[in-house]
């Protein structure tokens, strides 16, 4: 199965790093509620159109993880990652009798997979630019806090 980790990038987080090394008590606050806007935009675009909807369970058990400086947005069900990343053919039958597996022939019992859907991946490019905002809201509030010391 394929990594199931999704990033985004954030293009002044440099910048970030460097206000909080320069004033953690004051960018401290300020990026944890960044993380909080950035689950919040995560929840906003899981939507029934991104994520493939047969019963609804899938689409009603994302939760989102958040731990000081980093956050998760990420599915409850256990199947979630077969449905993101597909699942491949079986290897054919095993056959006790003959201690072989039957693979040509019949496809008798052979599961023949199918394609992974990528509903993470359009919630990722959906959310990304309301979270690299959410983050350059961060850095013009970091600067209005510090022109007001």
């Amino acid at each position: 199965m394929a990594d199931s980790t999704f990033q985004i990038s954030i293009p002044n987080i440099a910048d970030v790093q460097a206000a909080y090394k320069q004033a953690p008590e004051i960018m401290g606050a300020i990026i944890a509620k960044a993380i909080a806007v950035a689950a919040a935009n995560m929840a906003a675009v899981t939507e029934s159109s991104q994520v493939p909807f047969r019963t609804g369970a899938l689409s009603q058990t994302f939760a989102a993880d958040i731990q000081g400086t980093f956050a998760r947005w990420f599915p409850t069900r256990s199947y979630a990652p077969y449905v993101e990343f597909g699942v491949g053919p079986s290897p054919g039958r095993y056959v006790p009798a003959i201690g072989k597996r039957l693979v040509n022939g019949n496809n008798i019992g052979m599961w023949p997979g199918f394609k992974g859907n990528d509903y993470m991946g359009r919630i990722r490019s959906n959310a990304t630019p309301m979270v690299q905002q959410a983050f350059k809201d961060a850095m013009v509030e970091f600067a209005n806090q510090i022109a007001r010391k």
